[in-house]
């Protein structure tokens, strides 16, 4: 399997197991942060597909919808009482600097700019899905505390 293929699937499987968790188990925080995954993976997909599939260098849809996303992780990052929308943020900004870096320099490599932009979404998730994880517990403990 090329490494492309499988960077694609494993990204599907680890976005489809973070979004259950988040929605079953992940505050009001999760849940948007998760609806804002989603969206923004959809909205990459149609950006790169309908918009910028014969362009091999700088993405404007793909940036624009990276904007909006970072802008979204740092709103659920000051209005949350939540620790992981700050490193969503910080990561998701990351991807974005990688964009711009791009746009001054034409020159970087196509396989450069698509790992430096997508890598990102990887500890996005894993840190939704910890911060979904530490929900369940706190709610766990707080059911068990109230018997005491």
């Amino acid at each position: 399997m090329p490494l492309g293929v499988a960077t694609y699937v494993l990204h599907t499987l680890l976005l489809i197991v973070t979004c259950v968790f988040c929605f079953r188990w992940g505050g009001t925080t999760e849940k948007r942060g998760a609806l804002t995954v989603v969206l923004a993976t959809l909205l990459t997909f149609a950006a790169s597909w309908w918009l910028e599939r014969s362009s091999p260098g700088f993405r404007s849809g793909v940036f624009i919808v990276d904007l909006m996303t970072w802008g979204s992780f740092l709103y659920l990052a000051l209005h949350s009482d939540r620790f992981w929308p700050i490193w969503a943020s910080a990561f998701q900004s990351i991807g974005v600097i990688v964009h711009v870096a791009v746009s001054v320099d034409p020159g970087v490599l196509p396989k450069a700019y698509a790992i430096g932009q997508g890598l990102w979404a990887f500890p996005i998730l894993l840190a939704m899905l910890l911060a979904s994880d530490q929900c369940r517990q706190e709610k766990k403990r707080m059911r068990y505390s109230a018997w005491f």
